[in-house]
């Protein structure tokens, strides 16, 4: 198990931290957009105010116009009703603010430990053995709360956290493999769908306003501002003699034809140019060959005959937080375990190591000349002859 040098001075003696979760950026970010609202309800209190008084003072005393002193009176709870908005909008900013910076969540061997909350800041301590089970919405905007619930039915909320995947990664594998609690991951479509319609109104109304204007100018307007001096030639020119042109033959693209994959194996992969797409039977190799970055996994692919023959082959990550598609791979986090390689074929089903693959996809070459397969588009499983 990984340990970090993260200082934790909630911990007991013999104690290690595993992992201490980043802030969340977002939270600042809401903290901050507070704020600058109530700058905005200030500004419109401010505006709101001027106007009230000017109507005050130029007709209400003269009693010109009751709907004068109605307007008056409607503009200034107008005003007072951004004052309060700008009010709330500064105390909630700060709140969130200084939240967002006191947030810490610290994961031990033995516990989760910190201080987390939404606007005021509330002390974590759950131990390890007592959790039950992980809620972990998946939005499509937002990750997250972590919802922690314990074998006693209570339930703690973990937020303004950064890189939540990377957290339960730490989570599960400070478990043994059979006593690990189940993490429920739930896609959210509640938000983009409500941004959708949201779009699709804005649209519509837009469309309506647009159709429904009003020309700047009548018929009647436009001809009178016409120039008096700009005469149209109606008469039709006379045609004169040209030679008539015949059209050119023009020959029609032939279709190309896309090539081939061609079916290789590790002693002759070598031999074709990079960039050829080829077909290749193998057995996902061991752990200590699997690396990954933020496009892709590399993996070892050994031959099934030979094991001492093998390549390396680069399968596509989903972005942070997805669910596989197929023909990927969900990246790994540092510390992975065996049981982590999971492959999702082109069927949906999932390879683990030492299955047998057929992998389609491109030759390459890694940086010590040796051939590669990259731009992998189908991985099928292959039932052993």
């Amino acid at each position: 198990m990984n340990t970090s040098p993260v200082r934790n001075e909630t911990s007991a003696p013999g104690e290690k931290t595993i992992y201490q979760a980043p802030r969340s950026g977002s939270a600042i970010f809401s903290a901050i957009f507070s704020l600058v609202l109530a700058l905005l309800f200030g500004g419109v209190y401010l505006v709101l105010s001027g106007w009230s008084q000017n109507i005050i003072e130029y007709a209400v005393p003269e009693y010109s116009s009751q709907s004068d002193a109605t307007m008056a009176l409607f503009v200034r709870i107008l005003a007072l009703g951004a004052l309060v908005l700008a009010g709330f909008a500064l105390v909630f900013g700060f709140l969130q603010l200084i939240t967002a910076l006191g947030s810490r969540v610290v994961l031990t061997d033995r516990r989760i430990t910190g201080k987390t909350g939404r606007n005021l800041l509330r002390k974590v301590d759950i131990p390890l053995e007592n959790i039950a089970w992980v809620e972990y919405p998946n939005r499509i905007f937002s990750k997250g709360p972590l919802t922690i619930h314990t074998k006693d039915g209570r339930q703690k909320m973990l937020l303004n956290m950064a890189k939540v995947e990377t957290f339960l990664g730490y989570l599960e594998n400070a478990y043994e493999s059979g006593s690990r609690p189940t993490i429920r991951r739930q896609t959210m479509w509640g938000p983009a769908v409500l941004a959708v319609v949201a779009a699709l109104l804005i649209g519509f109304a837009a469309f309506v306003l647009y159709s429904n204007r009003q020309p700047d100018n009548t018929p009647s307007e436009a001809i009178a501002d016409f120039p008096a001096a700009a005469v149209v030639d109606t008469q039709i020119p006379q045609a004169s003699a040209q030679p008539i042109l015949q059209p050119s033959a023009t020959q029609r693209p032939t279709a190309t034809t896309r090539p081939k994959p061609v079916e290789v194996d590790f002693s002759t992969l070598g031999n074709y140019p990079v960039g050829t797409v080829v077909i290749l039977v193998g057995r996902l190799g061991a752990i200590s060959n699997t690396f990954c970055d933020v496009e892709n996994c590399a993996l070892s692919l050994q031959s099934i005959e030979d094991s001492s023959q093998h390549i390396t082959i680069f399968i596509d990550v989903p972005p942070e937080g997805a669910t596989p598609a197929p023909n990927q791979m969900k990246s790994l986090f540092e510390g992975f375990e065996q049981s982590d390689i999971r492959v999702r074929t082109a069927d949906g089903t999932f390879a683990l190591v030492k299955y047998r693959i057929r992998v389609q996809g491109r030759v390459c070459e890694t940086t010590d000349g040796d051939a590669c397969i990259t731009d992998i588009t189908k991985i099928e499983l292959v039932q052993a002859q």
